[in-house]
């Protein structure tokens, strides 16, 4: 079953950062979405990804391929018409990313480290004379797994289309 992420609508694809990990960052008129990525990942279908990795290969990678082909893919998006985030949706093995292009990022929940990915809302409030800002974790791999994101009505029931 999919469940999918309440967020509200309105939120855009700015771009990402990788530090040995990727952070891809939506920014929407309540504050910024981070979504940190620990895990294996796929675009699209497993199948289509591992042949565009492979078509990179000749680039000679000293590290993990994926990495710079997710990196390319990531900055086309950025510059696309379509940057528009569709939604954020959790299956029973993965967190997918959908864009309004159709394209779709697949976010395993299993990986070594202690979460495989976050989700995490970054906004401005209040705070006496001014504003400052907080960091707030919507949602771990960890506390699906373990069920607390249902319960704590994060996530609803959604059949999305295409994905």
């Amino acid at each position: 079953m999919m469940k999918k992420l309440s967020v509200p609508d309105g939120y855009f694809y700015e771009g990402f950062t990788f530090d040995m990990f990727f952070c891809l960052h939506f920014r929407g008129a309540d504050g910024t979405i981070h979504i940190r990525i620990y895990s294996d990942y796929y675009v699209n279908i497993p199948a289509d990804w591992a042949r565009k990795v492979e078509t990179f290969s000749e680039c000679n990678f000293s590290s993990d391929p994926n990495d710079p082909v997710l990196a390319f893919v990531l900055a086309c998006i950025r510059w696309s018409d379509s940057h528009q985030l569709q939604g954020i949706y959790v299956t029973d093995d993965e967190l997918v990313i959908a864009f309004a292009n159709g394209l779709t990022l697949h976010i395993s929940h299993y990986d070594d480290e202690d979460d495989a990915w976050t989700v995490e809302k970054e906004a401005f409030v209040p705070c006496g004379d001014g504003r400052k800002r907080e960091t707030e974790l919507l949602l771990s791999c960890d506390n699906v797994l373990a069920g607390s994101a249902v319960e704590n009505g994060l996530l609803y029931e959604n059949e999305p289309d295409n994905h």
